[in-house]
């Protein structure tokens, strides 16, 4: 088990470094100016909606993947 906190601090720890820096970038263009976000917001919900009721087979596992 020490491996697995190792690993999992470590993990945390970069993530935390990601943040920061987009945090940073966010801070610098005084918020989220991205003229797009809110298309890919819209699109990402359709997209999670329909995927199962177009393709039911899409949303449950394959095994032997």
């Amino acid at each position: 088990m020490p491996d697995m906190k190792t690993m999992l601090n470590d993990f945390m720890v970069d993530k935390q470094r990601h943040l920061n820096i987009f945090w940073q970038e966010i801070q610098t263009r005084q918020g989220i100016t991205c003229k797009s976000y809110w298309l890919c917001g819209v699109g990402g919900y359709f997209m999670g909606f329909f995927q199962p009721v177009l393709d039911a087979k899409a949303s449950w596992p394959v095994p032997g993947l």
